[in-house]
């Protein structure tokens, strides 16, 4: 098996944090060949590497990040719990410790984004109804 550098660091920073040992390219569905990069089956938690952020890499192009969703909703179906991590995560030391919460049953606090502005919108946003949507619908924004 191929891995990234990325994948690498993970696996060496798992390692560093004494935290149990992963299976790799865990096969996770029955009918399906999906697999997740890093597993703890026995506790349904999962990480995936998300290389190529930032150069269009397959994650990141609509194919593949529909097929994507489709893997995440399955595995959310099935109980799993999938962290997905990007080089700026694994890169910080900051996958490796939501990893060691998640295993050890803590919901740690995650940090704002580093730029300061709030992650909620600046403005309300306004739904429009969608085709077919009866008015008094509880998603009817009309």
């Amino acid at each position: 098996m191929k891995s990234s550098y990325l994948e690498i660091a993970m696996i060496g920073q798992i390692g560093a944090f004494g935290l149990p040992r992963a299976d790799r390219e865990y096969r996770f569905h029955p009918a399906r060949r999906w697999r997740f990069d890093f597993a703890w089956p026995d506790r349904k938690i999962a990480v995936e590497v998300e290389g190529g952020t930032w150069s269009g890499g397959r994650h990141t192009r609509g194919s593949g990040f529909e097929a994507d969703c489709d893997k995440y909703n399955a595995a959310a179906l099935d109980g799993w719990t999938v962290f997905r991590f990007t080089a700026k995560h694994i890169d910080s030391g900051e996958a490796v410790l939501i990893i060691r919460a998640a295993l050890q049953g803590d919901r740690p606090a995650i940090k704002p984004p580093e730029s300061g502005r709030s992650v909620a919108p600046s403005r309300p946003i306004q739904n429009k109804a969608v085709s077919g949507q009866k008015k008094g619908d509880p998603c009817d924004s009309r």
